[in-house]
């Protein structure tokens, strides 16, 4: 039972991402990418074992995924980092883009001031919002800010660096996500401070024949992501606080929530400052949506087309607001990052036969779960609207 095994989540790793931090210039991690997560990807490809974490300081560091032991770390840009990405059939290689116009690629096996093996540069200086690589390594996608009444989809082929196709009309406001689909390397979908959500088959690199999907989420969108047994829908988190989710093939909505906190503050009078991101679990055929407090505490919600059902509750671990997570519900694990400067590693299984209340932190991690209110399944093939 998936309930009983989240219960069981415990605090293994609490680590500063700045050791000598002062108060008044807080360094808050903003990303984290893993590279090669089964759960993630859905498909057979080797498993690595380092994670990218970036911060306000425009920093990205290097951890081992397993133990958060320190890796290395990566300087280079000059603006805040707006997107992380692993290469998939090679996972020493990761990707990143910033608003200092600049997309970088690191070699995270070459000591830190040979790391960067190739750099890209936006045309006029225009800022990167958002990047994404497919899961065969061959394009690189990056989706820029509004400037000069154009925001821009860029394509390139990562074998030459050459540019490749341009896409200039399908948004009218910064692409600030973007995503591959993992089963489908050509399906390509993008997300807009515009409110819409498109999605493109790159096969032709003619816009008006790549475009095949608007999706319109009715404000701008914060968090996108592919999901469900054929990796066809796709969920959207809005900067107010709304939830979609459509067929990515056939373009129609399957759910559409709208004032999702003051519905959980009523039905189970529980206070939720913001939502991070969406996990699914391929096991359970269950998509999950992970919210939070700005004390720190990570709330995690079944999704189903009705409203979201809280699960289980993670304290303890940050004091500020939570920025990022991955979920790793294959090995078990979670990880997050905060406001508070903090990395967070959260496992059912302890870490060299320690118990998790054994940390060097000596915290004592409390979990909540929600028993009253066993979430639904969502069956992804068979939604009932």
């Amino acid at each position: 039972n998936i309930e009983e095994k989240m219960a069981d989540y415990n605090l293994q790793q609490r680590i500063a991402f700045d050791l000598n931090e002062d108060e008044r210039t807080k360094t808050y991690l903003l990303d984290l990418a893993v590279a090669n997560s089964l759960s993630t990807h859905q498909v057979e490809l080797p498993m690595g074992n380092l994670l990218a974490v970036s911060a306000s300081n425009h920093m990205i560091k290097l951890y081992k995924k397993d133990t958060l032991q320190y890796h290395g770390h990566l300087i280079g840009h000059e603006a805040q980092i707006t997107g992380l990405q692993f290469q998939s059939t090679n996972h020493n290689i990761l990707w990143s883009g910033s608003e200092d116009a600049t997309l970088r690629c690191w070699d995270t096996r070459l000591p830190q001031k040979a790391a960067m093996v190739r750099g890209i540069h936006g045309k006029h200086n225009m800022a990167f919002c958002s990047l994404a690589v497919n899961p065969l390594d061959t394009i690189l996608a990056a989706g820029t800010i509004f400037e000069e009444e154009e925001s821009t989809v860029i394509l390139w082929d990562i074998r030459s660096y050459q540019e490749i196709a341009r896409f200039t009309e399908a948004h009218s406001d910064d692409i600030t996500q973007m995503t591959f689909n993992w089963l489908r390397p050509q399906q390509l979908v993008t997300g807009s401070m515009d409110g819409l959500v498109c999605v493109f088959n790159i096969q032709s690199l003619s816009e008006e024949k790549a475009l095949i999907s608007v999706l319109n989420a009715e404000s701008s969108v914060a968090h996108l992501g592919m999901f469900g047994p054929e990796n066809d829908f796709v969920y959207a988190l809005t900067h107010s606080e709304t939830f979609g989710l459509w067929n990515a093939i056939e373009g129609t909505q399957h759910a559409r929530l709208l004032g999702v906190r003051e519905a959980i503050k009523e039905k189970y009078q529980l206070e939720v400052d913001y939502f991070v991101d969406c996990s699914f679990d391929a096991k359970s055929d269950r998509l999950y949506v992970l919210g939070g407090t700005h004390q720190g505490d990570l709330i995690v919600f079944n999704a189903g087309v009705e409203g979201f059902a809280p699960v289980f509750m993670l304290k303890g671990g940050h004091t500020s607001t939570i920025r990022c997570v991955h979920w790793d519900h294959q090995a078990e694990t979670l990880l997050t990052g905060s406001e508070d400067g903090f990395l967070c590693h959260w496992s059912k299984h302890s870490i060299n036969g320690q118990s998790s209340e054994l940390t060097s932190e000596k915290l004592k991690v409390r979990m909540h779960a929600f028993n009253s209110c066993m979430p639904v399944a969502v069956n992804i093939t068979h939604l009932n609207i």
